[in-house]
């Protein structure tokens, strides 16, 4: 069985190849976030952890340009999981409603396409403040959406009211929906709404901010 890559593994991994064949030396980290067209330094080690635990190269510690590919044919037994983009909206608030709901897509968000089915059903945002931190969504986090009104008490939701959105846990009363806050802080309180919201979607998961921009979400499996 051929060992499995994501595209951006992968990707750096032919170009591994191809500039050790015509330098005769490895790539610096700086080439290589430029050649992904990444912004940190950070996203390239991890890259390359993955690609060397997958057994395809080598990092002799303590020396300059100290990457080693492994068995360069082993690239044409390399199998790719198929990647879904999908559009980083606007932040959302966790704090109280005081994001306003406009959409921006100046950044994206790569799925393996077995974890969601359709790239029209889902969405991201940035989440905004500190009212969903005991539910493991804290400032800056991407938060992958599923497109959905059908939610149940206890689902963290995303809800515009008016003209602002804003996420947090819900729980239907007779006649009345409580969005509340998941935090300890007394200054986060529960929203209480009658009208005028609307249901966009609930959360599905949570990638922490890691201050860099590694976004590729593949399944929890040996093989990745």
């Amino acid at each position: 069985m051929g060992v499995k890559l994501t595209q951006k593994q992968k990707k750096l991994y032919q170009y591994l190849i191809d500039y050790i064949k015509n330098n005769k030396d490895a790539p610096t980290f700086e080439e290589m976030r430029d050649f992904l067209g990444v912004k940190s330094l950070n996203s390239i080690f991890q890259y390359l952890n993955s690609l060397e635990k997958k057994g395809l190269i080598i990092r002799h510690r303590g020396v300059k340009r100290n990457i080693e590919i492994v068995d360069k044919n082993k690239l044409e037994n390399i199998g790719g999981c198929e990647i879904i983009t999908i559009p980083v909206f606007a932040s959302v608030g966790c704090d109280n409603l005081n994001v306003i709901a406009t959409e921006n897509t100046d950044e994206f968000l790569d799925i393996d396409k077995r974890i969601i089915n359709s790239k029209n059903r889902f969405f991201a945002v940035r989440a905004v403040g500190f009212s969903m931190k005991d539910a493991g969504v804290s400032d800056g986090d991407l938060v992958l959406i599923e497109k959905t009104q059908d939610v149940n008490s206890g689902d963290k939701v995303v809800v515009v009211v008016g003209d602002v959105v804003t996420m947090k846990r819900i729980e239907k009363k007779d006649g009345f929906i409580v969005l509340y806050p998941e935090s300890k802080d007394p200054v986060y309180k529960p929203i209480v709404l009658k009208d005028d919201f609307k249901i966009i979607g609930k959360v599905v998961c949570v990638i922490p901010d890691e201050s860099f921009d590694y976004t590729e979400v593949v399944p929890i499996n040996e093989n990745f």
